[in-house]
């Protein structure tokens, strides 16, 4: 059997781009030898990695079966390569993050890990479905969220806690009060990001069972945008206290006071079959050892 690391590249992009075109132009190459690299590997092996059906691609329970074992192929053909290379400040790994974590935690870490690692990571910046799919297509080697996940095919690791609050336009009048019941907070619009993001998942699992029937006025998948609304008296919004606490936004907000307090774990996220390279298991040992210093 000779199976090439040139044929595993073309199989795990057909598996992410779900199309032999998009797969070519990916890699630099023409349809026509995707075609006959997939077609060698599945003739090596005696099997089919694709279902053809109506000129579309299905993977296979056996395509199934070779993603982790040609993502683990890969990425140890890699690590010698990078061993080897003199271009460390490329990028060694593919993190991806939800956009809180992006935008008011990711900076800081990046920062000090490059001073210390010598490079920085490629990052990648979706909600939380879209995050947890690529990590099941092995398109991300590791992720950081902001809640654990369900789906049996990813490893969870704790990695910081991060306080909840309802916050208001410092001009609301909720301000003026000493606090605020659930039944005034069932009365208020809400302005929320979009259903598949993480904070609006704990909202929803959180805050919004303990409201007979919340009014979201706006779904909107900007913070920038969020705050602006919020800002302008149009509604609360349910955000992590980091953003509330930012020297941007903390002047003109207001933080309610409500009779509970709600608090979210991040976690580190990766396929359980992820092959973990060094670099990878560095980038997760200075997550953890820069939890609280974050």
């Amino acid at each position: 059997m000779n199976v090439t690391l040139k044929q595993l590249k073309v199989f795990l992009s057909i598996v992410h781009h779900q199309n032999m075109t998009l797969a070519a132009q990916s890699l630099y190459m023409t349809k026509g030898a995707i075609s006959q690299n997939l077609a060698a590997l599945e003739s090596q092996l005696n099997v089919r990695l694709f279902d053809r059906i109506n000129s579309k691609l299905y993977l296979s329970q056996a395509g199934a079966k070779l993603i982790p074992l040609a993502d683990e192929l890969i990425n140890r053909a890699e690590c010698i390569d990078s061993t080897f290379s003199f271009s460390d400040a490329l990028p060694r790994i593919k993190v991806g993050c939800t956009k809180s974590i992006a935008v008011f935690f990711l900076p800081n870490l990046l920062s000090k890990f490059e001073a210390e690692l010598g490079y920085l990571p490629e990052i990648i910046i979706d909600n939380a479905y879209a995050i947890e799919g690529m990590l099941n297509r092995y398109e991300l080697d590791i992720a950081l969220l902001e809640s654990a996940v369900t789906d049996i095919n990813l490893s969870c690791e704790y990695w910081m806690t991060d306080e909840m609050v309802v916050v208001s336009s410092s001009n609301h009048p909720f301000t003026q009060q000493k606090s605020i019941s659930y039944p005034q907070l069932n009365q208020s619009r809400w302005i929320l990001r979009e259903p598949n993001s993480a904070s609006r998942r704990f909202f929803e699992n959180q805050l919004a069972i303990k409201l007979k029937n919340p009014i979201s006025a706006f779904t909107l998948n900007s913070f920038d945008a969020i705050l602006l609304n919020v800002y302008n008296q149009l509604g609360l919004t349910f955000i992590s206290n980091e953003v509330f606490n930012h020297p941007f936004y903390s002047e003109h907000f207001t933080k309610l006071n409500i009779d509970d307090s709600f608090f979210r774990k991040f976690n580190i996220v990766y396929h359980k079959d992820k092959f973990l390279t060094q670099d990878i298991v560095d980038w997760i040992d200075f997550i953890k050892k820069s939890s609280n210093s974050v």
